[in-house]
This record gives C-alpha cells, structure tokens and sequence, in this order.
C-alpha cells in the first residue's frame, strides 16, 4: 500500500496540468464576456455619458487655492456645511450588469446648497474584471474599459460649471448644455 508522500508525488502534475487547462479552456469564454460587457458600455457611453450643464456660475474665491487654477469644490457633508455655497455630490453606483464582469454607471452632481439645484452633472460607465480566476490572481488590477469621449475629467465638469475657470476645452469634451 503506498504512503500519502507516493501519491501526492504521483497525482500533484496531473492536479497542476489540469487546473492550468481548465483555466485556458475559460479564457475564450470570458473573452466574450469581456466584448459584451464593453459593447454594453460602449453603448450606455453614447447614449448619455458626458458633461452636463444646468447653470453655469461663479466660483467664489475661496474655492481657488492658487489664482488661475481650476477651483475646488468641497464634497457635500451630512450635516451640510452650509459655508459652501456649491457642493459635489457623488451619486450611488448604479450596476447595469453584476458580477465579473460588471457594468457600472457613476454620476458626480456640482450642486448648489442654497436652494439644493443640481448646476452640472457627469455621468460616466465603465465595465470592471471579467479575466478567468486564474489570470486574475496574476494581475495587480483588473482590467477596466471606460467612456473615452463624452467624458471628461472632474477638472473638466468644474471648469464647465465655473464662469471664472479656466477656459474649457470644448474641442476635446463638448458638454452636453441645457438650460
């Protein structure tokens, strides 16, 4: 009858070259996933992602750090610190696909406190994962596949929003203006 230390010895390659095989019969499978879930965000990008602009207004001075650059809005704060006459608010992710991958839509409101009027959104979706478990643990991250062109940075969404900003480059983000 042979000892434990014999069959580990017998059965361990066999065990690796089967995890291994089964880990490459999944990558074109979850290749799949990964195209679908980018085209699905793809098109969620084209429909609504982008900068919106509700109102534009003036940044006060306080929110300048250094003179001619971008102002810094404060993130809203429960209780409200009424000081700030404009707050970013971020909005709750919203998941249009769970899971590995998944499909994420995220939404970041410049609001004012005032009155509680939204003065500029940006919305944005990205797809997060989808790689095998056994690439995964060879990745420091995974991979990610994001809006490109109808979302700028959160530079972007303030410089739109502010009147006294520097200027917005609308050749390269044209924000979505309603009034």
């Amino acid at each position: 009858m042979p000892n434990a230390l014999t069959l580990v010895k017998h059965f361990l390659p066999w065990t690796i070259m089967l995890a291994f095989l089964a880990g490459l019969a999944s990558c074109p499978y979850s290749q799949w996933q990964i195209d679908n879930a980018d085209k699905l965000v793809n098109q969620l990008c084209e429909k609504d992602a982008g900068i919106y602009i509700y109102e534009r207004v003036e940044a006060p001075a306080s929110y300048f750090k250094v003179k001619g650059e971008l102002p810094q809005t404060p993130r809203e704060q429960n209780p409200p610190d009424l000081s700030h006459p404009y707050v970013t608010r971020l909005s709750a992710p919203e998941y249009f696909l769970k899971g590995n991958p998944a499909v994420v839509r995220t939404e970041v409101l410049i609001v004012r406190q005032s009155d509680q009027k939204i003065l500029s959104r940006q919305v944005g979706y990205s797809r997060y994962g989808g790689e095998p478990a056994l690439l995964q643990s060879f990745s420091p991250i995974a991979s990610q596949h994001h809006c490109r062109h109808f979302v700028g940075s959160g530079s972007d969404l303030k410089s739109a929003t502010y009147v006294n900003s520097p200027s917005f480059d609308l050749a390269i983000n044209k924000p979505r203006i309603f009034r």
